[in-house]
């Protein structure tokens, strides 16, 4: 990042945080994504307000019921279920594509290459065990969720 003069300023846009409120509302947007997002986004000199929030909670909708605010889901499901980019892959109507990443590539760009190597290793292994089995830590939350 250093080499490309990639500084925070150039990620850090208002853009960005738009995007941020846009996946923070798909994931149920709970108070603390809102108090942070204002935060960090007055820190980097951006203005975003509840505002902003209120006009992103009537135009997007919830995609992922994840628990403590949801009521069915764990974020190990959600990660199972294809995880932040297969959301951003749902949402990116949405987004704004041209923000530019810590790769140094736009949110576009990025989406487009996970595209490609998502179907390249998905035929290479055609039989996958559940979700719940490849977990090493679903047994511990199981016992969590019984006492």
């Amino acid at each position: 990042m250093v080499w490309e003069d990639l500084t925070p300023d150039r990620i850090q846009t208002r853009p960005a945080f738009l995007n941020a409120i846009t996946v923070a509302m798909a994931l149920g947007c709970s108070t603390n994504a809102i108090i942070h997002l204002i935060a960090m986004a007055r820190r980097a000199g951006v203005e975003i307000g509840l505002d902003d929030f209120d006009r992103a909670s009537r135009e997007v909708p919830v995609l992922a019921n994840i628990r403590p605010s949801g009521e069915r889901w764990l974020m190990e499901d959600f990660f199972y279920a294809g995880g932040l980019r297969g959301l951003l892959s749902r949402l990116s109507p949405l987004l704004d594509l041209s923000c530019l990443s810590v790769t140094g590539r736009t949110l576009g760009e990025n989406l487009e290459a996970r595209k490609s190597t998502t179907t390249t290793s998905s035929a290479r292994s055609p039989t996958r065990s559940t979700p719940r089995a490849r977990s090493r830590c679903y047994a511990a939350t199981s016992r969590r969720r019984a006492a």
